[in-house]
Order: C-alpha cells, then structure tokens, then sequence
C-alpha cells in the first residue's frame, strides 16, 4: 500500500512538472509574440516628378517613429517624427500626432512625415506584420526592413 501512494504521489508530482513546464513554455511563446512587433518596417515607396519616397515604420516599446527618406537628382532628405505609444499585443496605440519637415534647399525637396493620434490594429503572421490603417479601414502586409527596401501590400478581402 505504502508503494502504492508513494507511486500515486511521483505521477502527480510529474503531471505538476508537466503542467509547469507547458504553462511556462506558453508564457514564453506569448512574450515573444508581443514583442515581435519592435523593430523597423518598409511601409511603402511613392514615386514621381523626377522624386522617390520611402517611408518606413520603426516600432519601439514606448514610441512609434515614421521615417522618410526622400530623394531627387542625387540629393537626399531623411525626416523622421516620434511619438510616444503604448504597445499591447494586437494594438499600437498612438498617443500624440506629431510632424516634421526638412527640403534639402528652398523650395527644393520638401519632404513631410506625420504620425496621427489613433490606434492601430496589427498581427504578425509568418514574420510579416499585417496592419489596419485607421482611416479606411485597410490592411497591408509590411516586411522588416533590410538592405532591399520592399514596401507594404494591400491585402485582399474584407478589412
């Protein structure tokens, strides 16, 4: 009998380290979900007149930042506006709308960037991240930047 209790209680000590260690395993999964989020993302390129913008999407644990990097005839502007942000897992929140603008002469490359007061709704589905703009509604699909810039692209079907 006294075999018997002692077996009962190394099974259940083992399903207790089993359910540890699964329920440790899933908190560690769900932590690097939240925070593959953070890092530098291509949003997208606007081309014309003779001028290309890139505009990229840097997320950090407290701010959102848009950078620009304008250019035209060999010459380049890059501007950048920061905001503070709180980042939960499937939301980034904008906390202040913010502006900067920078021309690389007079009149010559003007190159603006804003970041809006909302929130922003986003996923991270195979390393892309998969945004809701929060004017219309639409999603787009951005990659992290890297030395080949690839802009975001809109996702088909319902937002």
């Amino acid at each position: 009998m006294d075999n018997g209790i002692h077996s009962q209680r190394r099974r259940l000590a083992a399903l207790a380290l089993s359910l540890t260690i699964a329920i440790a395993a899933e908190s560690m999964a769900t932590e690097a979900d939240s925070h593959a989020i953070y890092g530098t993302w291509d949003l997208f390129e606007v081309k014309g007149n003779g001028m290309t913008a890139r505009v990229r999407l840097t997320v950090g644990e407290h701010s959102v930042t848009n950078t620009t990097s304008c250019s035209s005839a060999g010459k380049h502007v890059l501007v950048e506006a920061r905001a503070p942000a709180r980042i939960t897992d499937g939301t980034i929140e904008v906390l202040e709308s913010r502006e900067a603008r920078e021309e690389y002469a007079s009149g010559f490359l003007n190159c603006t960037v804003t970041l809006e007061k909302g929130t922003i709704h986003y996923a991270i589905d195979r390393g892309h991240l998969v945004i809701q703009a929060p004017r219309d509604g639409q999603r787009m699909e951005l990659t992290r930047s890297g030395s080949l810039f690839r802009g975001a692209r809109p996702l088909a079907g319902i937002p």
